[in-house]
């Protein structure tokens, strides 16, 4: 039988043991209980905080005279011991710990050596703290004999219980221990023991009847070393399940020992203590794993993998796991519950190992027992599509954290969020979203981006945010760009009443500049809130010009158009008319020669007179075609009833209201019938007669109802006596003066 070697591996067995439980609990873990057998090998390993001090410091694996190999990983905060041909001597106490001895940085584990079965030994293995359950056969001939469980120790059989007495022979198992025997005809009694400790481990005897004629069978009872997690708080660690079971309908669960609640199962029940931080997943043959992030410490503990055909415990293989959650290290970065307001934005602060830079950092959103969702991965560039323009992931060199930072925030954004790193699991961590009733900030005031134009977004903050640096950025797959800005201040810094703006200006802008845009603040490397904006362009405004039309005259125009122009035409052609007559008659009839020259005298007094005329006429005229034009014709229109009209040497506007309105001047229908049409400007008979004939020229034979140019016509006939008149008592004056 080899002897265990004296060990102390880099350091000496300090014999104040019981010194260091007054320095506090220890950080070091390792197994409690290690329970081999005899020639087998065993590794044990020992956690310790991964601190840059314990990662360089010394480790250690102590008992005296005795020896092993020690092995350190200091980037997974372990060391592994491991000893080879153990013997029965090798039982006993040992530590494992890092830096000096005696200061508390150290776990004791106690190792147990039993005796190895022989061939014909019936083996029982369970972990500690369970129940076993122990059948022992016998024969027809011994049944009515009394049934006796032993075990061994030292070569010597100890008697534990017998059928004579319900109670414990020995006080080791008082409480723990009951033998049974179903029934009179059964052929095998039990032996059950509970809470096993690790000094239960060893050789036992079943007995029926008493020597030398007893039955016999040998039992090697065996406790299991549970597997071990460690994980610092915050962290995670990962179940490894694997059990044999080829029942495809088989329930898989983790449970925990204390109570014995079901923390998670294959059918998707989850502990609420455990809600939005574990994750089940299933493999074939009853192999499973199960994450559990976002570590507290009250999960330290025991914990049992199990398949149950029927889902209830206890009818299927089990291994059980033991977990030590370190509080002397929060890899979280966050808090485990954050609040957002609707429309504002959180972030969420992420640990990763800066070392591996070619680690994948995420961000997955938690949908279930068996689900989560991935939202951002920094090592393909991957944004969700519900999710552009609204998160980015942020590294943040030298400190070994990332930031998520999620804005835009609804009511369906609540939940748990989980960060991971893809190298390093024991960095997952989980927060939980929350979104309560507030107003965001900073705040965006609205904007149009028109095409080749610029625009000027400004971003408001409050002055919470004063000495914090803020920033415009434009987002993209990879993170958001920073860009250049303006800020400008308001109100009174000191008494904290000012308005912090922050102005981004893009000069005309271009299809190139559409996107999102985040306004927000930060301190380093850390983010405060952030507000989002989208540009989006707008085609410059088109002035709408309509082509310009035409006036197209009504109907009335029409007709009166042709009236006035036909009267125009007759105010020119009648004095030349008057004239060619009067030239005939002197041609006929020498003696109106005198009558000739007269009428030349009176012809060169008249065009005298015409000037006097022109000058009376003409202010009177216009006043009286404004009038009429203001209200008889629209105020667009009134000058395209405005014709010029000749009378001589005369020339003046008359409007067709001036000719409607000649009885205003004393013209009449039949001018004949007028006495003043008598008169002439010499006062003599010819005078007259002349006047009659051109009269009787100018007259045109009446019809029962006159047309429009007949009116005119009459018109134009008034008018010329009129004149004739004036001109003619004009004459007269000077001759009597």
């Amino acid at each position: 039988m080899a002897l265990f070697l004296l060990t102390c591996l880099l350091a000496v067995f300090s014999a104040a043991t019981a010194q260091s439980s007054l320095l506090g609990p220890s950080s070091i873990f390792g197994p409690g209980e290690v329970n081999v057998l005899e020639g087998d090998s065993v590794s044990i390993t020992c956690y310790y905080p991964t601190t840059s001090v314990n990662r360089h410091s010394r480790k250690f694996w102590c008992r005296e005279e005795e020896s092993g190999k020690l092995t350190d990983f200091p980037d997974k905060g372990e060391f592994v011991v491991t000893v080879d041909q153990l013997t029965q001597n090798d039982t006993g106490s040992y530590k494992c710990g890092v830096g000096v001895n005696g200061r508390g940085l150290d776990f004791g584990v106690n190792v147990l050596v039993s005796q190895k079965p022989e061939p014909d030994d019936v083996v029982y293995k369970q972990y500690e703290s369970y129940t076993v359950t122990i059948t022992c056969p016998f024969t027809y001939a011994t049944r009515q004999l009394k049934k006796s469980f032993y075990k061994v120790e030292d070569g010597e059989l100890v008697l534990i219980i017998d059928s004579s007495s319900k109670e414990a022979k020995d006080p080791r198992y008082k409480g723990r221990i009951t033998l049974q025997i179903q029934s009179t005809t059964a052929k095998e009694f039990t032996v059950t023991i509970k809470h096993l400790q690790l000094n239960d481990a060893g050789q036992y005897v079943c007995q029926s009847g008493s020597d030398p004629t007893a039955e016999e069978q040998n039992v090697d009872l065996r406790l299991l070393t549970p597997g071990l997690l460690y994980g610092n708080l915050g962290g995670s660690v990962t179940f490894e399940c694997a059990l044999d079971s080829e029942d495809a309908n088989a329930v898989a669960s983790l449970r925990q020992v204390r109570g014995g609640n079901v923390v998670i199962d294959s059918q998707g029940t989850i502990d609420p203590a455990f809600e939005g931080r574990i994750l089940f997943t299933k493999a074939e043959n009853g192999h499973f794993s199960v994450v559990i992030a976002g570590l507290r410490k009250e999960d330290t503990g025991n914990y049992l993998c199990g398949v149950q055909s029927n889902g209830q415990s206890g009818d299927g293989p089990t291994q059980l796991r033991q977990l030590f959650v370190n509080e002397e290290i929060d890899v979280s970065r966050s808090p485990p519950v954050l609040k957002g307001f609707p429309g504002g934005s959180v972030t969420i602060r992420c640990p990763y190992n800066p070392k591996r830079s070619d680690s994948h950092l995420q961000l997955y959103l938690w949908e279930g027992s068996q689900t989560r969702h991935l939202l951002v991965d920094s090592g393909e560039g991957l944004v969700q599509k519900d999710y552009t323009g609204r998160l980015a992931l942020f590294e943040e060199p030298g400190n070994g954290t990332f930031s998520v930072v999620l804005n835009q925030l609804t009511a369906e954004d609540e939940g748990f969020y989980w960060c991971v790193s893809d190298d390093d699991e024991s960095l997952t961590t989980s927060v939980k979203l929350q979104i309560v009733d507030g107003e965001p900030s900073p705040t965006i005031d609205k904007f149009t981006a028109v095409q080749g134009d610029p625009v000027e977004i400004a971003c408001h903050f409050p002055c919470k945010y004063f000495s914090s640096e803020k920033y415009w950025c434009k987002w993209n797959d990879h993170g958001c760009e920073d860009l250049p800005t303006k800020l400008s201040s308001s109100g009174d810094l000191v008494k904290c009443n000012n308005n912090l703006v922050l102005t981004l200006t893009l000069d005309s802008v271009s299809k190139d500049d559409e996107g999102w845009y985040w306004c927000g603040a930060k301190d380093g490397h850390e983010f405060k809130e952030v507000a989002a904006v989208r540009v989006q362009l707008t085609e410059p405004a088109k002035v709408a010009v309509e082509p310009a039309k035409a006036v197209v005259p009504s109907a009335q125009e029409k007709a009166v158009v042709p009236i006035v122009k036909e009267a125009e035409n007759k105010v020119v052609q009648k004095p030349r008319l008057l004239a060619e007559e009067v030239a005939v008659q002197s041609a006929e009839d020498p003696a109106s020669g005198s009558r000739a020259s007269v009428d030349a005298s009176s012809a060169s007094g008249q065009s005298g007179s015409a000037k006097v005329l022109i000058s009376t006429l003409v202010p009177l005229g216009l006043v009286l075609a404004a009038g009429a034009m203001a209200v008889a014709i629209a105020r667009a229109r009134h000058r395209r009833n405005v014709d010029r009209v000749s009378i001589g040497s005369y020339r003046t506007d008359i409007s067709m209201s001036d000719l409607e309105n000649s009885r205003e001047f004393g013209a009449i229908d039949n001018p004949s019938a007028c006495p003043d049409a008598r008169e002439t400007a010499l006062g003599g008979k010819d005078e007259l007669a002349m006047a009659t004939e051109s009269t009787v020229e100018i007259e045109e034979p009446k019809k029962a109802k006159r047309s429009s140019k007949e009116e005119a016509d009459l018109a134009y006939s008034a008018f010329l006596l009129q004149s004739n008149t004036i001109a003619a008592e004009h004459q007269d004056g000077p001759k009597e003066a």
